[in-house]
């Protein structure tokens, strides 16, 4: 399986891994051009390996939450303390399931 990159870049942000847990983790989201930065608290899941209809094969992965999935999946907090009572009380409703 291929794991989820520690840290990665989209148009606007850069992401950096600061912990993880199982399948929860945050990451730091800073903002390129102006250097401000939030949190998200995220559940990592993985997706199987997927044959493409041009034959080329997508490996078992595991993926960041998409923008559909906020809310589900992934939080925004905009301090890294607000992001770690997150991450501890998904993780304390983790471990009571």
């Amino acid at each position: 399986m291929q794991p989820l990159a520690t840290q990665f870049a989209d148009q606007t942000f850069q992401y950096t891994q600061l912990a993880r847990e199982g399948d929860l983790a945050i990451f730091e989201q800073r903002h390129k051009a102006r250097g401000t930065c939030r949190y998200e608290v995220v559940r990592i899941r993985v997706v199987p390996e997927n044959r493409w209809p041009n034959g080329e094969v997508s490996p078992e992965r595991e993926v960041y939450p998409g923008a559909n999935s906020w809310g589900r999946l992934g939080w925004t907090c905009w301090s890294i303390d607000q992001a770690q009572a997150l991450l501890a009380q998904l993780q304390a409703k983790t471990s009571a399931a």
